[in-house]
């Protein structure tokens, strides 16, 4: 099972207009001589050639990060692959819980190959088993996200009735709260459909 991506974020923060870039440009007060250049042929004319915009617009922007980085908030569901779950179940002494389903709430690192993120076991409907991946059958199971042996693993009693749906929800969501947030690596490999700001933090 492949690492995918359900729900996309934005990060702005590598990614500069063409408007915010003339902006910066007209701020800069430095001793950049290539800069003072570009700035003195706007001035002149009242606009950059598009090398010279490509030129500042790298000068400005900020390098990408390797390694720790500032923690950038994100909300992204994930279906992880089966030895990452079995790693987080391990190194938190989680017994039989392997979250295969993970909400990531934050990124804080990044190498050429991986990103370590922080998050829970997902509460929301991937369309999974939230504990194994498997795909859900039964109309019980669908409504829980969770098939009998997965809930059993959990310590929760199964529905077996709508009715019952809404206890077990709760009882789901008060034991991810127990179970709180993991922190783990992810090989960019094994992360699918990723695009525009998300895609560029992959290629860190």
């Amino acid at each position: 099972m492949y690492i995918c991506i359900v729900q996309l974020f934005t990060l702005n923060t590598f990614y500069m207009t063409d408007q915010e870039t003339i902006q910066k440009l007209k701020d800069y007060t430095g001793d950049n001589g290539f800069l003072k250049s570009v700035l003195n042929g706007y001035n002149r004319w009242g606009r950059l050639t598009p090398k010279q915009m490509e030129a500042v617009k790298k000068f400005f922007t900020p390098k990408k990060p390797k390694g720790t980085i500032k923690p950038i908030k994100v909300n992204v569901d994930l279906v992880l692959k089966r030895y990452v779950a079995r790693g987080i179940s391990e190194e938190y002494e989680l017994g039989k819980v392997t979250p295969i389903t993970v909400t990531v709430s934050e990124i804080n690192a990044l190498t050429p190959k991986a990103v370590r993120v922080k998050g829970k076991m997902t509460f929301t409907d991937v369309g999974c088993c939230r504990n194994c991946g498997r795909d859900l059958t039964d109309w019980v199971s669908k409504a829980s996200g969770m098939g009998p042996v997965c809930a059993k693993h959990l310590g929760i009693e199964r529905p077996t009735t709508k009715s019952e749906i809404e206890e077990f929800n709760k009882k789901l969501k008060e034991k991810i709260e127990e179970m709180g947030e993991f922190e783990f690596w992810i090989p960019k490999s094994q992360i699918k459909n990723a695009m525009g700001p998300m895609k560029y933090i992959l290629e860190c």
